[in-house]
């Protein structure tokens, strides 16, 4: 079984021939570059000769994907199934290292999110939909300097900052930065785990559309605190996203009333690590790489003694087709409330 990704037509305004956009060229490019098991396959292009022929276009084109049975985000919604420390820890720790591979080849992802990161019924987690990823120009080569490889870490992009979904923007992305490194993906993958581990809405909810921005930003400034990011103020939206008071941080763990809120019962490896992945100074953070050494990774042992690192094996096959159908059960017996509350 196959997953297909139908690629829009890009229409020429000149000479209104059809052809393949820029954005699906180099998606394509990027996924034949990648070849990583977290990361997900491109096994080819496919298109509708009937079609095409039929209405003398390039008719329709689709990438034909490795097949995975829900993504993060439908994972955490279903009904019947619970999201377990072990999975959190193991889904995170392929997701960190998948953008680590990434970025060894210079690659940004730039919407790193639970919707674009597939599970499969053998727990493997592949990270996907590169739409609006962007290598670098003039990537270095993968090579290791100590344990800090090559790569995005620390060389910046030059690009337009309407990047990443706005729950898991960076907040350098905020405030006006368009000379960005890997630290935006990075973010994006703790605000992830945060999402994961969380049993109530972790960010503010029906904000109008007007006020989204300023409103996601505040809850960064509450959440990770005003006085951990000293070059802030040198960007250019700074102003416009500037903190409405002052939150200071307290203890050495850097807290915040809203972080102990939201994360205060979490072990504190997970408190730690989830610290490391969103300090708000993208200079300061860790990376993708540094990530997957975390001592919250290698609380386990090897048969041979040594810590080990979480392994999908080690979780049972996820059973999507039931907790599929314990949902659509669910949502019937909420219809048939609608339906009786209406009457």
């Amino acid at each position: 079984m196959v997953a297909l990704k139908r690629v829009k037509p890009h229409s020429d305004a000149i000479t209104k021939k059809e052809g393949f956009s820029l954005v699906a060229l180099r998606e394509i490019r990027l996924l034949q570059m990648l070849n990583d098991k977290n990361i997900v396959k491109l096994l080819g292009v496919v298109t509708d000769h009937q079609s095409s022929r039929k209405q003398g276009t390039l008719g329709e084109v689709f990438l034909c994907l490795e097949y995975a049975m829900s993504d993060l985000n439908g994972l955490k919604a279903l009904p019947d199934f619970k999201l377990t420390p072990a999975h959190v820890q193991c889904y995170m720790y392929q997701l960190l290292r998948g953008v680590y591979v990434m970025h060894r080849h210079g690659i940004l992802h730039r919407d790193i999110k639970p919707a674009n990161i597939l599970i499969q019924r053998n727990n493997v987690a592949k990270i996907a939909d590169f739409g609006i990823s962007k290598q670098l120009k003039r990537p270095q080569k993968a090579q290791a300097l100590g344990k800090l490889p090559a790569g995005v870490d620390h060389q910046r992009l030059t690009s337009g900052n309407r990047v990443q979904t706005l729950p898991f923007r960076a907040p350098e992305v905020f405030l006006g930065e368009t000379n960005y490194t890997g630290a935006i993906d990075v973010w994006s993958c703790g605000i992830t785990m945060a999402y994961l581990l969380s049993d109530t809405a972790l960010w503010p909810m029906n904000v109008p559309e007007a006020k989204a921005n300023t409103v996601q930003m505040q809850w960064i400034w509450d959440l990770v605190g005003t006085d951990r990011w000293e070059g802030a103020s040198k960007l250019p939206q700074y102003t416009q996203f500037r903190p409405a008071r002052a939150v200071p941080t307290r203890g050495p763990t850097f807290t915040t009333p809203l972080w102990r809120e939201k994360f205060g019962r979490l072990p504190p490896q997970a408190q730690d690590l989830l610290r490391c992945l969103l300090h708000p100074d993208p200079a300061q953070r860790i990376t993708a790489f540094d990530a997957t050494s975390h001592d919250y990774f290698w609380d386990k042992v090897g048969p041979d003694g040594s810590p080990a690192a979480p392994d999908a094996a080690s979780l049972p096959p996820l059973d999507m087709e039931a907790a599929h159908d314990a949902g659509a059960r669910e949502e019937a017996h909420a219809d048939r409330a609608r339906r009786r509350e209406a009457a």
